[in-house]
């Protein structure tokens, strides 16, 4: 199972667990909602449509538990080596400032995998999907 924080058109933002995900191969997704000891709060079945971003992480809590001398510990390490996108900076529609590598996840540029290059984001985060409706402004940044 894969966590995954999703954040939806309407506002909305999930954590749960799920099967798998891929917004071009999909249709919907079961989402199975859970609490911080991950058991069964409830499961929704989601219109890929009404996702503007996936999140997968280690932990869906750990905004909940940010503090403690662990995480702030791997928090400091270095970010994973470039993955190949385009590296750039971008703000979501809900506001959310990010810096990373983007590559296209479908050949008509609906999607886009994001990978982080903070080292605080990417003690958690291990990639994202945007969809294009999710991006409100994106400029490059240089490599390295």
């Amino acid at each position: 199972m894969k966590r995954v924080a999703f954040v939806l058109a309407d506002g909305r933002r999930l954590k749960g667990l799920v099967n798998a995900f891929d917004p071009v191969e999909m249709r919907s997704v079961s989402v199975r909602e859970v609490d911080a000891q991950e058991k069964l709060i409830r499961t929704h079945d989601l219109d890929v449509q009404a996702i503007l971003a996936a999140f997968f992480v280690d932990d869906l809590f750990s905004e909940e538990r940010r503090g403690s001398a662990s995480e702030r510990e791997t928090g400091e390490q270095a970010p994973a080596p470039g993955t190949g996108g385009r590296r750039v900076a971008l703000t979501t529609v809900w506001g959310e400032r990010m810096r990373g590598d983007l590559l296209p996840h479908d050949s008509r540029g609906m999607w886009y995998e994001f990978h982080t290059v903070d080292p605080k984001r990417a003690a958690n985060l291990k990639r994202a999907l945007l969809s294009r409706r999710a991006i409100a402004r994106k400029r490059p940044l240089p490599d390295g």
